[in-house]
């Protein structure tokens, strides 16, 4: 599937509260290279994540750990989804497609942290079911986006 319309779909699902707000991109660096790329999410034009393919290489040179043991909770940025190179633009996009084909059920459950992220922002995911979801049972990834959306839909309990 090509990048507009597989960004088209996936942003077509957002929750109303992100409508025109979120939104995701892809690009290529240099003509004719599949390794200078990168994929990113803005929200209110600002960039909330970075999924690039140099960074992701230089911290493990193709050679793909299993998720849960790419960045140790210990290791990590507070505030940060997701920490710089933990993911490529491939993984991103793949992910997005993957999405596509699954139920909110199926993609919460998945052990891919995008996928689980794409669960969350997506209005399918009804307000209820939001609120029930145990944020220390996620990666961070999809636990910074949880939070997100919950502060979007004004559900967040006072104090936070």
């Amino acid at each position: 599937m090509i990048w507009s319309k597989l960004k088209k779909q996936i942003e077509s699902r957002f929750a109303d509260c992100f409508r025109g707000r979120l939104c995701i991109y892809s690009t290529r660096y240099t003509t004719g290279s599949y390794f200078m790329t990168r994929a990113w999410i803005t929200l209110d034009g600002e960039e909330l994540l970075n999924f690039s393919t140099p960074e992701n290489y230089d911290k493990y040179l193709n050679d793909y750990a299993p998720i849960e043991a790419r960045v140790p909770d210990n290791e990590r940025t507070p505030g940060n989804p997701a920490e710089r190179g933990e993911f490529d633009k491939y993984e991103f996009t793949a992910a997005c497609r993957d999405f596509l084909n699954m139920s909110i059920e199926q993609a919460l459950s998945d052990l891919n942290p995008i996928v689980n992220m794409l669960a969350v922002l997506d209005g399918r995911l009804g307000k209820r079911r939001l609120r029930e979801i145990d944020p220390e049972m996620l990666h961070n990834l999809p636990r910074q986006f949880l939070f997100i959306r919950l502060r979007e839909e004004n559900l967040l309990p006072s104090g936070k």
